[in-house]
């Protein structure tokens, strides 16, 4: 079996913006070196301790910006790695809108018990709206329905702990610790 962790080429994406835009920016950088934060979609009720999705979302407040919606894909084990599979792209103050797309396109009355899993590069609005398209152009994206012209999968690879913490783990731990005073702060 070979691995799939070279599966994974977005050059394509990255000799557009190069042309296009005067800033030094890759697609690596706006869904791999970005925030991100875990959903779960239907959370597991067996766990006491938990933060709801508005908490979870609470370090992106007022944050504008380009986000993404991705699903666990594959997993590669000669490299620790998952192959995650973008399924939106979205611009705006993403708190927000991230809510109302779970709300919306993830609601209870659909059979989604995945995880979903949101990476987030802030920057202008009228580079979000550029970058939006530019995905839009060129990958097919399972929930995007406007504009969505293109015609290949964004795939890219997160190592274990993106995918298992996010990069919002010391604001989650801080708010489980406002949230539960009494399990979480250890006595002094």
């Amino acid at each position: 079996m070979q691995c799939i962790c070279h599966s994974v080429e977005n050059s394509h994406f990255n000799l557009i913006l190069s042309e296009e835009l005067k800033i030094s920016l890759t697609i690596e950088k706006i869904v791999n070196e970005s925030q991100c934060v875990s959903i779960e979609l239907k959370p597991d009720e067996s766990i006491e301790h938990a933060l709801e999705t508005n908490e979870i979302l609470s370090s992106f407040e007022q944050k504008m910006g380009i986000y993404h919606l991705w699903i666990d894909q594959e997993y590669c084990s000669d490299h620790f790695d998952h192959k995650m599979l973008c399924i939106y792209v979205g611009k705006g103050y993403v708190k927000k809108r991230v809510k109302d797309h779970l709300s919306k396109k993830f609601s209870e009355d659909k059979e989604i018990d995945e995880t979903i899993y949101v990476s987030f590069f802030e920057c202008e609005n009228r580079i979000a709206k550029y970058l939006e398209q530019l995905f839009l152009d060129i990958y097919k994206l399972h929930l995007n329905e406007a504009e969505n012209r293109g015609d290949r999968y964004l795939h890219t690879m997160w190592d274990e702990g993106r995918v298992t913490h996010g990069t919002e783990l010391h604001a989650q731990a801080e708010a489980l610790a406002r949230k539960y005073p009494d399990v979480f702060n250890l006595p002094e």
